[in-house]
């Protein structure tokens, strides 16, 4: 976290005397509790609470009865304590009591605790709140992520698999193991939500199991080789007011058992009574808080429920389905845990009308559409939902229909929409139009009514990724020309990904700049007429840009204005894998599938040879170096140029060296001599004009020299994860090969590897049976 960002931060002030005198218990850090009880009202001043941010502190870090009070509406105040706790080991972990009052105000919700390091300058572990793809109603989730802490635009890595409730405690434990070594079963981040001893154990021979005893845990992804994460030393817990929720019992030691703490059960979240039809389902929730939770629902005419024979689905677990309504009863549900506690919920009756009744929509229901229909305007590549339940006795079935906006409006069904909820995972233009859905009985030989009509306009996206991008201009290829302009998002339209070039590419007169991002093997072309090239990002840094998209010449381009481009401080420098060229799919068609995929990404060709002239020619200009401030044209084959074989070896890309310098501004590629043959070629596949060109910006993409020997090594790594080591040669791309037996066949499993950094790492997440793997240079 940065200073910008309000937090709270707790750590030890007092020296090495106030630890010896809290507890017996030697591996503790820190145990906030010793310094209760707190005089309620602001915190900062009291125990080991400090303010550092604002310089005039707004003193809304509040605390009631010693449970500290985060409040995202107020959350100004930055708190950091003066020094942090000594700590030796590689093994932090922590644990506090959270009650979340509230749900966040967004789905997505953010990060509201982390470890740090002394003032803040390395964070690890943080921890999140989100309300998605949870299953209960109105419940929370919490998850473990990367330390970057990009979660506002992407899912967090980690979720902890169960539905939590407002209003009810829970123990939190998490930790991050500092060693990086590839054997420890922890390392990297872990989450527990009132973990059993046996829940420990699991995480530690990575041991999930079906849902009850021992699966309360959870990894997150940010495990790798940062030495931001692997090199910091944790002395401090941080707090930030991004959730309604009280924090208390804050502990912190080097082992799980010193900070781990039990709870007896509560239920948060009880059964609601509801009223339906006969020959309907209904769904009766509850969530509650406590170890290795057991669940037994009950019903006042069949006492304990049981899923033998159908009538019942869940009912030993914490959501009830009742598939066939009959008659009305009551139930209710008892909560045990792992030490025979237990806690009894509120009962539901579930009321139920026998008399026959046809399908029928209501007037209006709360998060559907209502009788008249809706419409609605939803921007490309979002997900899309509409709801419409009917009422009147079941089982009641559903179909929605479709018709594009295409006159005459003519409506045909949709394959595998038949409940009440509708939903398209992302939007295409090809969606919008007219929904409605019909609901049918089988009552009295059967009967059916049509719910509203529901209309969708498609608007261009707001974010997309590149891939989404790279997606619709395979939707529009066949309107593409390689010297026209398709304009795909006239409005400003927010792409992220990595800077390529290592190199400017921009203009002789330095008037503007222009560089490529990559995210995943997709790119994209940013042309920033109001910056020279001393505005270009440097190589690996990760952009967010923002302005018009459009397919200029055949190219994907993105044209952002002053303030569209915006380098991230918080996600590590690093440069995208190439991916193997497919070099005769671009000379046949550089607009073809794989042209429009791979254009604008780091691509590797192999065994090149390279000319002055589309011909074969030799290299002449420059006196066959590449020029000095300015850019070099020359042409490349795969295998030698050969305009007599059978089948003839004539085709041909072009190779762009742009070289411009300007001021301090200078290119390793300045009057060096053009190779003519090169084991490999790595650069930005550009599509320039319906052809494709290769635009390479450091001199060392140029592989002149052949690959060495070297060997690998295999080794069981992170959560049982395999992981494959390799020395390798700087700017060299590597493919990893699997078989299941020593003579094969192979079949290549990833490309383009180890180009930049230059260490080879490939993790193996295929966990069937045991395979032979190698790997090669191209």
């Amino acid at each position: 976290m940065k200073k910008t960002i309000a937090k709270f931060l707790l750590a030890v002030t007092a020296i090495a005397a106030p630890l010896a005198t809290m507890s017996s218990r030697a591996d503790i850090l820190f145990q906030d509790s010793t310094y209760y009880p707190y005089t309620n009202g602001c915190i900062e001043g009291q125990g080991l609470w400090y303010c550092d941010y604002p310089a005039t502190p707004y003193l809304d870090a509040l605390v009631t009865n010693n449970v500290l009070l985060l409040n995202t509406t107020n959350h100004d105040d930055a708190v950091t304590p003066t020094n942090g706790w000594v700590n030796s080991s590689i093994y932090t972990y922590a644990s506090f009591a959270i009650n979340v009052s509230s749900l966040p105000s967004s789905p997505n919700g953010g990060y509201f605790c982390q470890f740090q390091n002394i003032n803040d300058t390395n964070d690890v572990c943080h921890l999140f709140i989100d309300s998605r793809d949870t299953v209960a109603p109105g419940t929370f989730r919490l998850g473990i992520a990367n330390y970057d802490g990009t979660f506002n635009s992407v899912k967090p890595p980690s979720n902890y698999p169960l539905d939590l409730a407002t209003g009810v405690t829970y123990t939190v434990v998490m930790l991050f193991d500092t060693s990086g070594d590839p054997a420890d079963p922890l390392v990297g981040a872990t989450l527990w939500i009132n973990p059993s001893d046996q829940d420990y154990t699991n995480a530690l021979n990575a041991d999930y199991l079906t849902p009850g005893v021992g699966v309360g845990f959870v990894y997150a992804q940010d495990d790798t080789t940062s030495p931001a994460q692997q090199n910091i030393i944790i002395s401090q817990i941080a707090f930030s007011p991004y959730v309604n929720a009280g924090i208390s019992n804050v502990m912190v030691a080097n082992t799980f058992g010193e900070v781990n703490t039990t709870n007896p059960p509560a239920i948060g979240l009880q059964p609601q009574s509801g009223t339906n039809y006969s020959g309907n389902s209904t769904a009766l929730y509850t969530v509650a808080s406590g170890v290795d939770l057991t669940y037994q629902w009950y019903s006042q005419a069949s006492g304990a429920l049981s899923d033998a024979g159908g009538a019942f689905t869940g009912s030993t677990s914490n959501i009830l389905v009742i598939n066939s309504l009959s008659a009305t009863d009551t139930y209710y549900v008892i909560v045990t845990d792992a030490y025979g506690n237990s806690a009894t919920s509120a009962t539901a009756t579930e009321t139920v009308i026998t008399t026959p009744t046809a399908p029928f929509f209501p007037p209006s229901q709360p998060g559907q559409s209502s009788t008249g229909g809706l419409t609605l305007n939803n921007n490309l590549f979002t997900s899309f939902s509409l709801t419409n339940f009917a009422n009147g006795t079941g089982p009641l079935s559903y179909q929605w229909y479709f018709a594009p906006t295409n006159l005459p409006i003519m409506f045909s069904s949709l394959a595998g929409q038949n409940s009440a909820v509708l939903t398209i995972p992302e939007l295409a233009y090809a969606n919008a139009g007219y929904y409605y859905v019909v609901a049918s009985d089988g009552v009295a030989g059967g009967s059916s009514t049509d719910g509203p009509t529901n209309s969708l306009t498609v608007l261009p996206p707001t974010v997309a990724s590149l891939p989404q991008l790279h997606e619709l201009m395979q939707t529009i290829i066949t309107n593409i020309t390689g010297s026209s302009t398709n304009v795909i998002n006239s409005s400003p339209v927010t792409v992220t990904g990595y800077v390529t070039p290592f190199g400017p590419m921009t203009s002789p007169n330095n008037t503007y700049a222009e560089f490529y991002l990559q995210y995943q093997n997709s790119g994209i072309y940013v042309y920033w007429g109001s910056a020279g090239t001393n505005g270009i990002p440097a190589p690996g840094s990760y952009v967010t840009v923002t302005g018009p998209c459009q397919v200029f010449h055949g190219q994907l381009e993105i044209d952002p204005a002053a303030n569209g481009v915006v380098v991230s401080t918080n996600v590590p420098v690093q440069m995208p894998n190439p991916q193997l060229g497919n070099f005769f799919a671009l000379t046949t068609n550089s607009l073809g599938a794989y042209g429009v995929q791979a254009q604008c990404s780091l691509v590797t060709f192999t065994n090149v040879y390279i000319y002055g002239n589309k011909t074969g020619g030799s290299i002449t200009g420059a006196g066959g170096n590449f020029y000095t401030n300015g850019y070099t044209a020359v042409y490349m084959t795969e295998g030698p140029y050969n305009a007599s074989s059978t089948p003839k070896n004539t085709n041909y890309i072009e190779i762009y060296v742009p070289a411009y310098g300007y001021g301090s501004i200078t290119t390793n590629l300045w009057g060096r001599p053009v190779p003519t043959h090169a084991y490999q070629v790595t650069g930005i596949l550009a599509d320039y004009k319906g052809g494709s060109e290769l635009d390479v910006t450091r001199f060392e993409d140029f592989v002149t020299a052949p690959p060495a020997p070297f060997t690998n090594s295999v080794a069981l790594g992170s959560k049982g994860v395999l992981t494959l080591d390799w020395p390798v040669q700087t700017g060299s791309t590597y493919s990893v090969h699997s078989a299941s037996n020593l003579l094969g066949p192979w079949t290549q499993i990833a490309y383009g590897l180890s180009y930049y950094p230059t260490n080879g790492t490939f993790n193996v997440t295929n966990t069937g049976a045991a395979k032979f793997y190698q790997i090669s240079t191209p």
